[in-house]
């Protein structure tokens, strides 16, 4: 098949081509600017540069690529550190993921594309080195009772081939086999980037200093299910925890 994949840029996007290239697809990229163009250039892989906000432009590298599957992996999330400023650090990746689905779901009507495989959800990968753990200053809130749940960016993208090859409509959650709350794996996370244990702060404190956004995530967020994409897809992650992940890292 042929496939479009808008984000080819992200760090989704960058292993997804390559293991599309691997199955047999012709695969067309889309990043916004020439010299990110420039860069991803692969053999086998053909990258456009256009602005996923633009619907004339998006229409016209859907027509020329006339792709069978269109991906949307679209974000603008490099500098998305801050999540004191949880709105304006997702402001642009929240009108990609509306505003730029939009005009992909546009162009594929137009170029009669029948499938279209888009992510939904983001998570925030931690560096071993200059990060906000290191530095004491990602907390535990409260008790920690957020429940979250982790994927690596190869299980990802090896999800995603499988969603075009065989996905039925609807809502796959890619995710680890153990969701942990926040009290569990923010001290682990630590102790493995060889940082002191992570300060507890009152939630009343928390909502002064971080917002409301980051307490909410940190005290009351719930994890997510595999088992549909396990049962559907066939998938199962290479790094079935997040221990095991975040260690590979």
């Amino acid at each position: 098949m042929r496939v479009l994949v808008a984000g080819a840029g992200g760090a989704i996007g960058r292993s997804l081509m390559s293991r599309l290239v691997a199955a047999g697809h012709a695969v067309v990229g889309l990043t916004h600017g020439a010299e990110k163009a420039r860069q991803l250039t692969q053999p086998h892989c053909e990258v456009v540069a256009a602005d996923g906000l633009d619907p004339v432009a998006v229409r016209r590298v859907v027509s020329a690529a006339r792709p069978d599957v269109i991906v949307h992996q679209m974000t603008a999330l490099a500098a998305s550190t801050d999540l004191r400023q949880f709105d304006r650090a997702f402001a642009m990746t929240n009108r990609l993921r509306t505003a730029g689905l939009d005009n992909l779901l546009a162009a594929g009507r137009a170029g009669g594309v029948r499938r279209i495989v888009c992510q939904s959800y983001c998570g925030w990968p931690y560096a071993r080195i200059g990060n906000e753990i290191r530095r004491r200053r990602f907390p535990v809130i409260a008790d920690g009772n957020g429940w979250w749940s982790f994927v690596h960016i190869e299980d990802a993208a090896a999800a995603t081939v499988l969603a075009i090859d065989r996905g039925r409509p609807g809502i796959y959650n890619i995710v680890d086999d153990e969701p942990a709350p926040v009290r569990e794996w923010l001290p682990a996370l630590a102790s493995m980037l060889g940082a002191k244990p992570p300060f507890h702060v009152p939630k009343w404190i928390a909502r002064i200093l971080a917002g409301n956004h980051l307490v909410t995530m940190m005290t009351e967020a719930r994890a997510g299910s595999n088992a549909r994409a396990k049962l559907e897809l066939g998938w199962r992650p290479i790094y079935a925890s997040w221990r095991t992940g975040f260690a590979a890292r």
